[in-house]
């Protein structure tokens, strides 16, 4: 189990991680948003699914369609129906431009990254990255609300 000393270090060092990327979105001029959406198409080859780029993202529906909506309106992407219900995002000639000179930097910054470790570091990394996911995801599952915990605290009594 660990100590509080080691999930702070592992709060803190999530926390930083969230923050690096944060930088340079804003060094690249992007929303924190706009950044993991333009990551999410490029990594895709230019033409994603809505509905994957909510996944892959982790963005709120709101904050999602809020962001796609802007980068629709400055012609960096399209929308497109695909299907009865369902939308796709494709880079525009302007989108594949802006692209190339900000998420395809910070994918080539990540990839120079683990490039600089050994095959096993980095399947370590990522498995156990994929382990405390998928572990947390199930921890998730059993939280309840505060109202859930005060009541039963109060038939406790």
């Amino acid at each position: 189990m660990f100590s509080s000393n080691e999930m702070r270090r592992l709060d803190h060092l999530i926390s930083e991680i969230d923050a690096v990327y944060h930088e340079a979105a804003v060094k690249l001029t992007l929303s924190d948003s706009a950044m993991k959406i333009l990551y999410t198409v490029l990594d895709s080859g230019g033409s994603c699914p809505l509905r994957e780029v909510g996944i892959l993202t982790g963005l709120s529906k709101q904050t999602l369609h809020s962001a796609v909506h802007k980068l629709a309106r400055e012609g960096i992407l399209q929308v497109e129906a695909s299907g009865a219900k369902n939308k796709r995002l494709r880079f525009t000639e302007a989108g594949k431009q802006l692209a190339a000179c900000t998420a395809a930097q910070l994918m080539a910054a990540e990839n120079r990254v683990l490039a600089g470790w050994r095959p096993e570091e980095a399947e370590l990394y990522l498995a156990l990255t994929q382990r405390y996911l998928d572990e947390m995801k199930k921890e998730l599952a059993k939280l309840k609300p505060p109202s859930a915990m005060r009541e039963r605290t109060a038939s406790e009594e």
